[in-house]
């Protein structure tokens, strides 16, 4: 403790954090990971301009033939 009785919170260098603050850490990236994938989702359901051309193309057939217009 110091003085003002609180203990110094940073470890020195090449001390391995405590697993709390790695269990934290993992959980951090899976966060990030999930909200990434969720972020990537809505934006392929945001393209209506790649969902119709998808649309078309089942449609069509996959034969890569264009619709009469």
């Amino acid at each position: 403790m110091t003085e003002s009785g609180l203990t110094p919170a940073d470890p020195g260098p090449g001390d391995a954090p405590p697993d709390g603050i790695q269990a934290l850490t993992v959980e951090i990236n899976r966060t990030r990971e999930y909200v990434g994938e969720t972020v990537a989702a809505l934006a392929a359901k945001a393209d209506v301009k790649a969902r119709a051309r998808e649309k078309v193309s089942e449609v069509v057939g996959g034969s890569g033939t264009q619709p009469a217009k």
